[in-house]
């Protein structure tokens, strides 16, 4: 009875808590309102660079104070997620922003500990080196694969405005500007991160956290830096192979949709011109989602083989020119 009881209190006070939110959210005005997370994402930002300046600076002058407003800062990575779920108000540039500072409080910290001497330059290099690794390896996976999803949208949009295939390549890829390119950089959806980098987020502010708190050289900074940090490796051993995966799982669907889209085209081709129209698109068309050699797959590959002994269990992708010979084949 007694626990029963306690559920409803705890159920109580969780709808409390909503209904507050709700109230401070229906009180912003509309274009606030739906840039809240990206406003609290933003603050995130400002304080992590903030803070790590006046580390750099001056050192740890103020543990607690210091640690406080860093435990804040990050705070609101779990808030400004919450908020953009509950009233739907996810982005493309909500979730490029979010990965983005994540890593600018993780590593501005880091390197402001590491210039003050808070963390020894030493331990500090050893220690974040496979992080740092990791950081940059799904930073490129995931904005290569950002930058292909957006490309594939613009030739689609040049083939529905009835541009030839040939076309679309020579407007996408070989006359493309650094404005085209950043275009494609901002039209692709993003991949979502996976739960170990979340989790990694955590673990490696909590190493962060417990060195500017309590230092290094003491048994409570050693043992949460340490745990942290460990906890940090675990996720990148489980979130590596997840991304790779991902990666390929994207590209995959990429091609199938695309020859969905050339299959409704074909449809409702002029006659006239379809012979050729398929000549052409047999010829080129595996160049709209996937050039040959791609080095892209070849580094996805690799990181799959350091990341993994057995990697029978993955999907590899099909190889685009052999769907497109399937195409070929179908037709002639």
């Amino acid at each position: 009875m007694h626990d029963e009881g306690g559920n409803v209190m705890k159920e109580q006070d969780r709808n409390d808590s909503k209904n507050m939110l709700d109230r401070l959210m229906n009180c912003l005005p509309k274009a606030v309102y739906h840039q809240v997370p990206n406003i609290l994402t933003s603050i995130r930002l400002v304080g992590s660079i903030a803070l790590a300046i006046v580390i750099a600076l001056t050192g740890v002058t103020n543990p607690l104070l210091m640690g406080g407003l860093a435990t804040l800062t990050i705070g609101t990575d779990f808030l400004d997620g919450r908020i953009a779920r509950r009233y739907h108000l996810e982005s493309k540039l909500g979730v490029f922003l979010d990965a983005a500072v994540d890593k600018v409080f993780a590593w501005g910290l880091a390197i402001a500990l590491l210039v003050s001497g808070g963390l020894p330059l030493t331990l500090g290099l050893i220690s974040l080196l496979p992080i740092a690794v990791r950081d940059l390896a799904v930073t490129v996976i995931t904005a290569k694969d950002k930058y292909r999803d957006g490309m594939l949208k613009q030739q689609q949009e040049l083939l529905q405005e009835g541009k030839h295939v040939s076309d679309a390549i020579s407007e996408t890829e070989n006359n493309c500007t650094l404005g085209d390119h950043l275009a494609a950089l901002q039209k692709g959806e993003a991949m979502l991160p996976t739960l170990p980098a979340k989790i990694k987020t955590w673990t490696s502010s909590i190493a962060i956290i417990s060195a500017i708190v309590f230092g290094i050289g003491n048994l409570p900074g050693n043992l949460l830096y340490g745990l942290g940090i460990l906890g940090s490796y675990g996720c990148i051993l489980a979130d590596i192979p997840k991304v790779v995966k991902n990666a390929k799982r994207r590209e995959e669907e990429r091609t199938d949709l695309f020859t969905r889209f050339v299959d409704d085209i074909e449809k409702n081709i002029d006659p006239s011109t379809k012979e050729k129209w398929l000549h052409d698109t047999q010829e080129v068309a595996p160049k709209l989602v996937q050039p040959k050699d791609s080095e892209f797959d070849a580094m996805l590959d690799q990181i799959v083989d350091f990341m993994e002994n057995d990697t029978d269990d993955l999907q590899i992708v099909r190889s685009h020119d052999k769907v497109y010979q399937k195409k070929g084949n179908k037709h002639e």
